[in-house]
């Protein structure tokens, strides 16, 4: 697996499948066991999403394979799943422990890929571990997006790719990101129309 160039286990035109896999994965993903099981814990109330996940994942999955399970907690959290090695190569940030307790920084590869999809990206980093929500003030609504996560290193990616896309934001606190102009919300609702499920 050393020796293998990730670029070539993306499939030709996937490319923007991966960025948003990856999103994904930076917000509420991991690789487990010694079969490599990527895993990605998805809300179950946001089918749309889920669905979007698994088309991702079986579009580069070497066999399209990829599960839907879900915690037996009593949480509303689905976990898409697929096993396979090339998990490994496609997302080298899995490691030992919760990401925010370690350094996650992208390959250059991983940036070239980004650069090139942006709009995927940080679509999967919102879809997992952000949102769109309405605010209300004085009786009129201002919509906004926000992102959380622990980690100030991928905080920081989420700002690095927001600016290479022109997306004002603030940070409110060192773990969330705030898109609040309605320009820039309208033009991300534009960019991810939003979908019914399919399943």
């Amino acid at each position: 697996m050393q020796d293998v160039d990730p670029i070539t286990l993306i499939p030709p035109g996937r490319r923007a499948d991966y960025a948003y896999l990856f999103g994904l994965y930076l917000g509420d993903g991991s690789i487990a066991g010694k079969k490599h099981r990527l895993e990605i814990a998805l809300d179950s109330r946001q089918p749309e999403i889920i669905d979007s996940c698994v088309a991702a994942m079986r579009s580069l999955h070497p066999r399209g394979r990829a599960n839907i399970r879900r915690k037996k907690n009593g949480s509303n959290c689905d976990v898409v799943n697929s096993y396979a090695w090339q998990w490994m190569v496609l997302f080298p940030q899995h490691g030992v422990g919760r990401k925010h307790l370690r350094t996650i920084e992208l390959r250059e590869w991983q940036r070239q890929v980004v650069r090139e999809n942006l709009s995927a990206f940080l679509r999967g980093l919102i879809e997992s571990d952000g949102c769109r929500f309405d605010r209300w003030v004085k009786g009129r609504n201002y919509p906004a997006y926000d992102f959380s996560n622990e980690s100030t290193d991928i905080i920081r990616i989420f700002c690095w790719a927001a600016d290479l896309f022109g997306i004002h934001y603030t940070l409110p606190d060192r773990s969330s990101v705030s898109i609040a102009r309605r320009a820039d919300v309208g033009r991300l609702d534009l960019e991810w129309p939003q979908k019914k499920a399919a399943r």
